[in-house]
């Protein structure tokens, strides 16, 4: 290239100003003439324009950026790879001026390409000389673009990076940030095309989202973190970088040698950092502090502020999650939606699951967790997810839905394999789980042979009526609102409930009658019109067919279900069964398949079992009725004595049942245990500073604990059962809580703040007195009794000597006060598991006439 024609292409750059951004030196654009011809192959990939002229351009700008980058860089001035950020800008603007100049047009585009192979370089190579905390900096400089592009300003900026840089100089955080530009829109994009294949890309991808994690994972939703996510999601946006992001070692940690909390270590995971951004906080010793604090600024001394101003605080911070869970959304798409990130990204969401599965248990450990706000915005964001196949009416529903999928295990099974509630054995699993795969090849579907297979989810469907169910107590009008098919959910429902094979708990098919009984609302009220009914039960055919025969079965079915308390809660879901059979009787299409039902089973079969069911549950609830009349009656009769009925308060009368023989040792030892907390020396445990703030009065609290020993007891003194007074006996034998001094110290401590009167103090020391003799009684006579009890008096549920034995239908003798408090959370035989009612027991009256002479022996030794 001769002097003149280098000169001509000078100027043609200066004119344009490409390389020389405003508000900086000058740059000399011409060489010295000593430079040799192969310092242009220090640029990175070269160009081949297609005219001389264009040849002469490039060359031009490939030597005045050498001598700018790196013979002779002025001193104190642009970070390399922002003056290359800044001349690519500047280029853009040309180009888009110069839309109609050909030969301009090449020359800039030429010159993009130039400053993109340049900022390679600059990042990958460490050919450009810089300040050395700027090239420690080094790809991380991309991201400080990144988020001035997004809004952080250039103070956020110092303060973010002034760990890496010097407090004062020209190198220090406060000139660098300074001197930072905003990247230019496109240039990302053009850098990872460019160098797609280079492997600092790939360690750039990496350090960037680690910093960035590192960078948010102390901002709450008020310290305005949308920089930062609006800059992630245009990193992962960049698909040369989103893949290498996910590469890194540092995307997805082992869950179960490092525990769930991993997630939110920026070290470890990267992506779950953004997920932490919460309001909620992360209480665990060590936890996450974010800044600025939520509690702090939105509910200091919230009880004493105008409900207003709280509710304002919460609204806002709603605002804030909503524009939050939806970046994290955008996110979370993005790698969903891209090819090479699709495995990564739905891997992660499974370790996370995985990782955290201790969430479900009662007693978890939070400190081996990720902390409730992360969990909480994982959840929102699944469900997010979940919209464009939330709506079955949609074209698209049925191809986007996979009925295999959630039988298809993989993810989740090491933590989760039990909460399918899959309705197989696990060799019958196994088998069809084979099934599918020799069929893969041959079928299309796999949801054909998830239909046919011995599996249901059950889990899925208690969702499904739970949610339901709460919708329709607390906004039914969503359930009315236009595009909601109520037919459909009778028609699912009614084949579910048909279905004991997929849909094994008889509990859980009763829920779905629950659901259809709440929709069926109207029909409880006299007259109400049913275009809401009919569209519920009249409108499918499969609705119209099945319904009543379904429902009877049902009713049989509830008899024997697994459930806790299922002989009490049988009662409930029968009601509801019987609404709708009730409803069903009246309209001619169902009584008429109701009828054409119990003709072809002749009169036997499921009718036969549901009329002796009716049978059995109209006399069980009828004695129950006269059990509760034959009280009242009592009730009517002790109020027609007027001093009787003076003298028994209706707390009396309830506080009878208290006084039970296998209900007053329970009552006492509770008053005990409560007791010996507020006074004995485990009250230093209460100690707080500040108690009002949290409305906890101990003093308050001490005060109904005594009121309450000396009610029981007065009315036991007053009302006494067949064998006298009990309660103070009961109190005195407990021999874990019961201590006299903790009477005499709640006696003080009420007194000098003035929370008990003379009266009471005076029958609080009476009860103490009695306590105490009746606990020296029981000791006397253990002793009388010696320790050779015989075996076969003493309790089979806890071993003591037995004052009331019963037989059980297992054959066990318990006695009777151990055995009713046993029944009252747990109505079966604590020896078979077999359901058991207080009706089956049966007095030993051969062993408890044993026991009165053994003791009568005993005590004439």
């Amino acid at each position: 290239m001769d002097i003149p024609a280098y000169y001509s292409a000078s100027t043609t750059v200066q004119q344009q100003g490409l390389l020389d951004p405003p508000g900086l030196p000058a740059v000399p654009h011409a060489p010295t003439l000593n430079t040799p011809a192969s310092t242009t192959s220090c640029s990175a990939t070269p160009l081949h324009p297609t005219g001389s002229g264009d040849a002469n351009v490039v060359d031009v700008l490939d030597r005045a950026l050498i001598e700018r980058l790196i013979e002779s860089p002025p001193q104190n001035a642009q970070p390399p790879m922002h003056y290359l950020m800044n001349c690519y800008q500047r280029a853009s603007d040309e180009l888009r001026q110069a839309s109609s100049n050909a030969e301009v047009q090449a020359a800039v585009q030429s010159a993009r390409e130039l400053i993109l192979n340049y900022a390679g370089l600059t990042l990958f190579a460490g050919m450009v000389p810089q300040p050395a905390p700027i090239e420690a900096r080094g790809p991380l400089q991309l991201l400080d673009a990144l988020l001035l592009r997004h809004g952080l300003s250039a103070p956020a900026l110092a303060t973010a990076v002034s760990a890496a840089f010097p407090s004062s100089g020209p190198t220090s955080a406060a000139a660098y940030a300074a001197a930072a530009v905003a990247m230019p829109a496109g240039f990302l994009e053009a850098l990872a095309a460019r160098h797609a294949s280079d492997e600092g890309l790939a360690d750039a991808a990496a350090r960037m989202v680690v910093e960035l994690s590192r960078l948010v994972v102390r901002i709450s939703p008020l310290g305005d973190p949308a920089p930062h996510l609006s800059a992630l999601a245009q990193l992962v946006a960049v698909e040369p970088l989103a893949r290498a992001a996910v590469a890194s070692r540092h995307w997805l940690p082992d869950m179960r040698a490092a525990t769930g909390r991993a997630a939110v270590l920026p070290g470890a995971c990267w992506l779950g950092p953004f997920f932490a951004v919460s309001p909620i906080p992360d209480d665990v010793p060590g936890g996450l502090v974010q800044e600025p604090s939520v509690a702090a600024l939105c509910f200091s001394r919230a009880e004493q502020r105008r409900p207003g101003d709280v509710n304002n605080a919460v609204a806002g911070l709603r605002l804030s999650m909503k524009n939050i869970i939806g970046h994290i959304h955008g996110v979370t798409q993005t790698l969903l939606k891209t090819k090479s990130t699709k495995a990564a990204m739905i891997s992660w969401l499974g370790a996370v699951l995985d990782g955290n599965a201790g969430r479900s248990k009662l007693q978890v450990q939070a400190e081996k967790l990720a902390p409730d706000g992360f969990l909480a915005n994982v959840a929102a964001v699944l469900l997010k997810s979940c919209g464009p196949f939330l709506d079955p009416s949609s074209e698209l529903f049925w191809r986007r839905v996979d009925p295999g999928f959630v039988a298809a295990g993989g993810l989740l099974d090491a933590s989760y394999a039990g909460e399918t509630r899959l309705a197989a054995a696990s060799d019958e699993e196994a088998a069809w789980r084979e099934r599918l795969r020799s069929h893969s090849a041959a079928s299309a579907s796999a949801g054909g042979a998830a239909r046919s297979s011995p599996m249901r989810l059950e889990y899925f469907v208690e969702d499904m009526c739970t949610a339901l169910i709460h919708v329709s107590r607390y906004a039914p009008q969503l359930l009315s609102a236009a595009g909601v098919r109520l037919e459909d959910f009778a028609q699912l429902f009614t084949a579910l409930m048909a279905s004991p094979k997929h849909v094994r708990s008889a509990f859980l098919r009763s829920r779905l009658s629950e659901v259809l009984e709440m929709r069926g609302g109207p029909w409880r009220r006299a007259g109400a019109a049913s275009s809401e009914l009919a569209s519920l039960f009249a409108c499918q055919p499969l609705v119209v067919a099945h319904l009543a025969p379904v429902l009877l079965r049902l009713y049989n079915d509830i008899e024997h279900t697994e459930r806790q308390g299922a002989f009490y809660f049988k009662f409930s879901m029968r009601v509801t069964i019987a609404n709708i059979l009730k409803y069903l009787w009246g309209q001619p299409q169902h009584r008429a398949v109701w009828l054409a039902c119990v003709e072809a089973e002749g009169y036997r079969g499921q009718a036969e079992r549901f009329a002796s069911m009716l049978i059995n549950d109209a006399t069980y609830l009828l004695d129950e009725v006269l059990k509760q009349l034959k009280l009242l009656r009592q009730a009517e009769e002790t109020r027609e004595n007027a001093a009787r009925w003076a003298a028994m308060s209706p707390q009396a009368a309830t506080t009878r049942t208290l006084l039970l023989p296998h209900m007053v040792r329970r009552l006492a030892d509770t008053l005990n245990y409560f007791l010996k907390y507020l006074v004995g020396p485990e009250r230093r445990q209460l100690r707080i500073r500040q108690p009002e703030k949290y409305n906890f009065h101990p003093k308050q609290l001490l005060r109904g604990l005594v009121q309450l020993y000396l009610h029981v007891d007065a009315v036991d003194l007053a009302h006494p059962g067949p064998e006298g007074p009990v309660f103070a006996a009961a109190v005195g034998q407990d021999v874990r809580s019961f201590q006299p001094e903790n009477f005499m110290e709640a006696v003080n401590l009420l007194e000098s703040s003035g929370l008990l009167s003379m009266q009471q103090r005076a029958q609080f020391e009476a009860l103490a007195q009695r306590a105490v003799a009746a606990g020296s009684a029981a000791e006397a006579e253990d002793e009388e009794m010696g320790a050779d009890v015989p075996e076969d008096f003493t309790c089979g549920i806890m071993a003591s000597v037995m004052k009331d034995p019963v037989l059980l239908p297992s054959g066990v003798v318990v006695d009777r006060p151990n055995i009713l408090r046993h029944l009252l959370s747990d109505p079966t035989d604590p020896f078979n598991r077999k359901p058991l009612e207080e009706s089956q027991l049966v007095a030993a009256v051969d062993i408890a006439d044993r026991i009165r002479a053994w003791r009568a022996a005993r005590k004439a030794a």
